[in-house]
């Protein structure tokens, strides 16, 4: 069990972000007792990335039914994307001028009647106010379209062109 406890207060209205990194190391082989017998195992070490966001007062992440949290205080991620060059090659460039993160999932570029995933499943987070930047698997035109499935909602969302 893990117990986490946050000791100040987040500012009103803004999402902070945090990556919790736990390490679940095996324990020490046991002594063997007898040399002549041969013994075989396998061990693994696991690490678990897990991120964390915690919302101040009058801002959360989605509606809770069965609460006081309605749909007048859940943030929306506000995403909008452009190609960029770097060192010659093709990259999507997302931006998040919302007040909470986007977890972005099946994102796959359009373009002249073609779908080409960026990835499989995940692509990654983009927090308040941030940029974040991924290979592209082609140079886009104009008429290129992005779409994906942001913090796990359905259908998939297009995202807005930007420049």
């Amino acid at each position: 069990m893990i117990r986490l406890t946050r000791t100040g207060n987040s500012p009103v209205g803004q999402e902070q972000a945090y990556r919790i990194i736990i390490d679940e190391i095996p324990p020490a082989l046991p002594a063997v007792a007898s040399a002549d017998k041969a013994q075989a195992a396998i061990r693994f070490q696991m690490r678990y990335s897990v991120p964390l966001f915690v919302y101040g007062e009058g801002l959360w992440g989605k509606p809770d039914a069965s609460g006081p949290r309605g749909d007048s205080g859940v943030g929306k991620p506000a995403l909008s994307w452009r190609q960029v060059s770097v060192q010659g090659k093709p990259y999507v460039e997302i931006r998040n001028s919302g007040p909470v993160h986007a977890r972005l999932t099946d994102v796959v570029l359009q373009q002249g009647g073609q779908s080409r995933p960026l990835v499989e499943g995940l692509l990654g987070y983009v927090l308040p106010g941030a940029v974040m930047r991924w290979p592209a698997p082609q140079t886009m035109s104009a008429a290129s379209v992005l779409k994906g499935r942001v913090n796990g909602q359905e259908p998939a969302q297009t995202l807005s062109q930007g420049q």
